[in-house]
């Protein structure tokens, strides 16, 4: 199981004055607050936290239905160094955050992490308006390129589809063993695949 999730660093949304002023009491926990409020970047990190959490909840979601995203009860651990950890009730997801070129990309598998997925991000250009649709499309693509170079199959022989929202990549139009997540926000998409050929999703 995975899941991803990316946030837009230059997107206006994201910018501290944009918010609601009990956002930060609404989305985390008090531990998570006040590592925010003691950081030097509290900006980045209070996004670090939140892509941590939106990870993992798609993986909770994934492995149970039912599971409701109630940001406070998905608690990041995230050391100076290394990989976070995100617990849930009495479950626990490991967690890559990654900040490159104002972008956060967390990927988020089940604990103990015991492989590594393909994952990447695009910016959109310049001239190209953001809009949903057109971010979905870039994230299908993205991923339909990168896996394609993967299993070293023509880019034509892959597709995505979505089963209750979602989303599973196929190959000439049969399910393709393996697990698949698209995420975008302000001008950037991204996504991240765990597959057939890797040990944590054998033992799913």
């Amino acid at each position: 199981m995975i899941g991803n999730d990316v946030v837009d660093l230059r997107d206006a949304d994201s910018r501290t004055e944009s918010l609601h002023p009990r956002f930060d009491e609404r989305a985390f926990a008090a531990p998570e607050r006040l590592q925010i409020a003691r950081s030097r970047n509290p900006e980045q990190l209070r996004w670090m936290l939140w892509a941590a959490k939106e990870a993992a909840y798609k993986v909770a979601r994934r492995m149970h239905p039912r599971t409701v995203f109630s940001p406070p009860q998905f608690v990041v651990t995230l050391p100076a160094a290394g990989d976070a950890s995100v617990t849930h009730g009495q479950r626990r997801y490991s967690v890559e955050v990654r900040v490159e070129q104002d972008v956060v990309h967390a990927i988020a598998m089940p604990h103990p992490r015991t492989s590594s997925p393909v994952f990447k991000t695009l910016r959109l250009s310049a001239d190209l308006e953001p809009t949903p649709e057109r971010l979905s499309a870039v994230a299908r693509e993205l991923a339909i390129k990168n896996v394609a170079e993967l299993l070293t199959v023509p880019e034509k022989d892959l597709g995505v589809t979505r089963r209750a929202r979602i989303p599973s990549l196929q190959l000439r139009d049969r399910d393709l063993p393996g697990h698949l997540s698209l995420s975008h926000h302000g001008c950037v998409t991204g996504f991240a695949y765990l597959g057939a050929a890797n040990p944590a999703f054998e033992a799913a």
